[in-house]
């Protein structure tokens, strides 16, 4: 198969078109507006305010207002990676019908992200100000509030989602096929990547070999 991407860039605008043997399968257009990070981007940003009563904390990604957040969507590199179930606990991270979903960057307890595990330990004795992290933007800013961080870096592909952070392996709970389950399960499995991998609901029916390219 002989994959071609173009990509043309004006202004603040930038056009993807990805094509298969000839043949445009992906088109994006991304609107940077001011230039600052859009959602999904991962930045190197810098720990301003740590706030216990709320438990979470402000950081200085280079935009108007710092990013905020909170314990739940917090992962360390220290950190022992959390165990999760995948088929009970994660839902289709990057699928446009799940986007939007979260609480209010200032909410003091925002529904956690469904592969973050309780930690024992408060968030002012994991990160203190100064400390340099790298996260990934979930939601730009709205508002007087700034946008919305995880430390929990997601990388979406086609059909799969990359989680450098996790050693899951998982598959989207809208594709309910339970032979497609176990055989999209074994693929992802077979892996030699480390990290976690979930397969998209637009992975059903890929083949084995586009998964591992």
């Amino acid at each position: 198969m002989r994959s071609e991407l173009f990509v043309s860039r004006s202004g603040n605008r930038t056009w993807a078109a990805l094509r298969e043997d000839g043949e445009t399968v992906e088109f994006r257009v991304e609107d940077r507006g001011s230039g600052g990070p859009a959602v999904g981007r991962v930045v190197r940003g810098r720990v301003t305010r740590v706030l216990p009563g709320m438990q979470a904390a402000f950081v200085d990604v280079g935009l108007e207002r710092d990013g905020f957040l909170h314990a739940s969507d917090l992962l360390l590199p220290e950190d022992r990676p959390p165990d999760v179930r995948p088929d009970e606990t994660l839902d289709d991270l990057v699928d446009a019908d799940d986007e939007g979903e979260e609480g209010d960057g200032d909410d003091p307890a925002p529904r956690p992200h469904p592969w973050a595990a309780p930690r024992s330990a408060p968030i002012q004795d994991r990160l203190k100000v100064g400390r340099d992290v790298v996260v990934q933007i979930t939601r730009d800013a709205i508002g007087a509030k700034g946008a919305r961080l995880t430390s929990v870096v997601a990388l979406p592909g086609r059909w799969l989602v990359y989680l450098p952070h996790l050693a899951v392996r998982g598959v989207s709970r809208r594709i309910q096929d339970p032979d497609e389950r176990a055989r999209l399960r074994a693929a992802l499995a077979a892996l030699p990547l480390a990290g976690g991998f979930i397969a998209r609901t637009a992975g059903r029916g890929a083949r084995e070999a586009s998964l591992e390219a």
